[in-house]
């Protein structure tokens, strides 16, 4: 049996010796293998380098060499400062040198300069090494490449400037843009109140010339006046009506151009809208021995849905335009259905409007649709015109889903125009052949042979005395019986009171532009204390749908100025009639509470103050020598002896203006002034006097303006000297003199 010997102590000690340093052995290569691959990593990676303690290099691994562009040789026993870029500020090293002889490590990005003049950039950790008695004796600098990294820090930097300048760059142009919008908003906004003041300063003369050749003419008729002066006066409405058309056209233009024009779809009767135009254009093509023929192509029905006064405006415009362009031959106007365009669209509705006219050449027709132009020079000069139609009628079209084209022209055989628009037919519509398949349209407003008769009470507020005489001559010729108020404070007054008297009036014919309460507050007071009277709206501005407008402010119908003698009797009549159909159901409100609050003043139509704080004098100015004002001034119209009575008396009430006039200016009563001199502003050139209208015009815009006391003072000297000469030249012209006339 084998027995193995016990283990003593000793032998035991002797294994476990051997072990202790075969391990240490192992530890040992080990930490030799782990330094000497971090050596190797170090010579592959980092850049190495020691210096002595005075800084000169004393040796350099590999790295070292490629990245500085230097050998070995060349680097030993220079001083550092041989890379030294020049990037970095004096103080930059000398807070190295105090950090690493002080004995503590250094760590920082570093920019060196190669051999070839380049620079890179190394992320350095400087360390010193101390001899035995503690001193320095050497330093070791481990460097990485960090040029990679600090170019891309440099080009973030770069784009984030250059971000910053884009921004900078788009906040400048859209502030730019903003302030061009607000500019370009300003001069909307601008633009459409010129062209509301235009329509209205234009339009208010315009009232007086057309009404009083009308009255004119009404009169030469009755008196047999020779057919001389019944054609003056024909020609003289004819410039007034050509005169409408062009501030018609050039308003519409501008709504078109400022979003501001609104289309209707309402039930029009086709048929009966065809033959008004047709009807209206009779007369010319018959002048110029042309012939006008409206037919109906194919079957149509009776009514559809559309914009009645746009489909009329841009039919009386292409078929006025080929009539009048058309010196032999014949006008054809063709209705016809067309199919649709395509599955998703109806059917369409097609004008098409033929002449024999002159034509066009194709640089001609180029032209067409482009505003103020016409085919040429010679059109305009031959037969007048803004050169606006054509472009209104393809705008009014495409706002109503169509359009106006030129289908044809030929130089010396004539032009084909077609409109092309939605054909909706309205409900209950039947299908037509014929345009005289139905009744000749009674449309209210259509001029008519027939006189209207009104039966009752009007109440007329206009605050021009030439509108005053000219609206309520129209009023009471036709039966009605009128009174006068010359603004909206005074018209409220006379209402209230008249209820009050149980007596109302039937109708109220107000202008909207007036002073101490203009009209559309005067509606809106009225309807709110309950009177129910019928409201016509009369106003010279034609702007900004001044229909709607007015009937919001709780008016009953409207009409524009020039005022239409016929469209305005009807209106009246119809409105009568109601009221007279009403007036067993009325309320009469208790007069109590319709009286005007003294305590809440009255809205006024004029920014400007009642009286001014520092009112001037004019009794320290020689009205009689006023410089560039002439001695006696005599109207332009002072040789037609027809218009010798309305000359008279307008001169007349020049005496009293003068007084009012006087008395504003020494009270400085900036309203008064103001509304003074609109008035005889708008009247001085339709009695002859364009001097009275343009100083008229001075004191106006400087009263409004709130003008220092100087120029106010000059400008209404100015206007009371030329009413001096104006009564002087009155006196000095025998059958427009006034007997005791005074010399105000």
């Amino acid at each position: 049996m084998f027995v193995t010997p016990p283990i003593d102590a000793g032998h035991t000690e002797r294994h476990a010796g051997v072990s202790d340093a075969d391990h240490a052995r192992d530890v040992a290569e080990s930490a030799i293998r782990e330094v000497r691959a971090m050596r190797r990593a170090l010579d592959e990676h980092a850049l190495l380098s020691v210096a002595d303690r005075h800084g000169r290099i004393i040796d350099v691994n590999t790295g070292f060499c490629q990245i500085s562009g230097y050998s070995r040789e060349e680097l030993l026993g220079q001083d550092h400062r041989i890379l030294n870029s020049r990037v970095h500020p004096r103080t930059f090293w000398i807070e190295m040198w105090r950090t690493i002889s002080s004995g503590r490590a250094w760590r920082s990005e570093v920019c060196n300069r190669r051999k070839n003049g380049t620079l890179y950039w190394v992320d350095s950790t400087v360390v010193p090494l101390l001899d035995p008695t503690g001193r320095i004796e050497r330093f070791v600098s481990i460097r990485f490449d960090i040029t990679a990294k600090k170019a891309a820090e440099s080009e973030l930097e770069a784009a984030s400037l250059r971000l910053l300048d884009t921004n900078k760059i788009l906040e400048q142009a859209t502030a730019h843009a903003n302030d061009m919008a607000a500019q370009a908003e300003m001069a909307s906004y601008a633009k459409s109140e010129f062209l509301a003041n235009m329509s209205h300063e234009i339009r208010t003369p315009l009232t007086a010339i057309l009404g009083y050749t009308d009255v004119l003419r009404d009169e030469l008729t009755v008196a047999v006046g020779s057919a001389r002066q019944l054609d003056a006066v024909d020609t003289i409405r004819r410039a007034g009506e050509h005169l409408l058309t062009v501030i018609n056209d050039i308003l519409d233009l501008s709504k078109i151009e400022a979003g501001r024009m609104v289309i209707e779809e309402i039930d029009t009767s086709l048929t009966s809208l065809l033959r008004e135009v047709d009807g209206l254009m009779q007369e010319r093509v018959a002048a110029k021995g042309v012939t006008l023929r409206t037919t109906l192509a194919t079957p149509m029905p009776d009514r559809i849905c559309t914009d009645p006064t746009r489909l009329r405006q841009i039919l009386m415009n292409i078929v006025g335009n080929a009539v009048k362009f058309t010196e032999v031959g014949s006008v054809a106007v063709e209705v016809r259905a067309v199919p649709a365009r395509d599955d998703f669209s109806g059917d369409r509705l097609e004008i098409a409007v033929t002449d024999t006219g002159a034509g066009m050449t194709k640089r001609q027709a180029e032209g067409l649709f482009q505003p103020f132009t016409q085919a040429d020079a010679s059109v305009t000069r031959r037969h007048g015109g803004t050169g606006l139609g054509l472009t209104i009628c393809r705008r009014l079209a495409a706002l109503m889903d169509g359009d106006v084209r030129l289908h044809s022209t030929r130089p010396g055989v004539g032009t084909t125009f077609v409109v092309d628009l939605p054909l909706v037919a309205a409900d209950a519509s039947t299908l037509v052949h014929s345009l005289h398949s139905t009744s000749e349209p009674t449309a209210k407003g259509t001029a008519s042979n027939a006189a209207v008769a009104l039966h009752g009470r009007i109440l007329l507020a206009e605050d021009g005395p030439d509108n005053q005489r000219l609206i309520s001559h129209h009023l009471r010729k036709a039966g009605a019986d009128v009174v006068i108020a010359e603004n909206g404070a005074v018209a409220l007054e006379r209402v209230l009171a008249a209820i009050g008297d149980h007596t109302p009036f039937d109708l109220l014919v107000t202008d909207m532009q007036m002073p101490e309460m203009d009209g559309y507050t005067l509606a809106r007071t009225l309807r709110a204390r309950g009177v129910r009277m019928p409201i016509v709206a009369l106003t010279a501005h034609a702007m900004a749908e001044d229909r709607g407008k007015c009937l919001a402010a709780g008016c009953d119908d409207y009409a524009s100025k020039p005022i239409d003698r016929t469209a305005l009797l009807t209106t009246c009549a119809h409105w009568l009639a109601q009221g007279e159909r009403a007036v067993d159901d009325m309320v009469f409100p208790a007069l109590d509470s319709l009286q005007v609050d003294d305590h809440e003043p009255l809205p006024t139509t004029l920014d400007a103050p009642g009286s001014h704080s520092s009112p001037f004098r004019l009794d320290e100015l020689a009205l009689d020598t006023v410089e560039g004002v002439p001695a006696i001034i005599i109207s332009d119209l002072a040789d037609d002896i027809d218009l010798a009575e309305l000359i008279r008396t307008f001169t007349y009430n020049l005496g009293s203006r003068m007084e009012q006039l006087t008395a504003c200016a020494q009270a400085g009563d900036l309203a008064g002034l103001a509304r003074l001199a609109h008035q005889l502003k708008g009247t001085g050139t339709s009695y002859g006097f364009p001097s009275l209208t343009r100083a008229a015009r001075s004191v106006e815009a400087l009263a409004v303006d709130e003008a220092d006391s100087a120029a106010l003072a000059e400008a209404v000297t100015i206007l009371l000297a030329t009413a001096r000469a104006i009564r002087r030249g009155a006196s000095a012209t025998p059958h427009l003199a006034i007997p005791a006339i005074r010399d105000a």
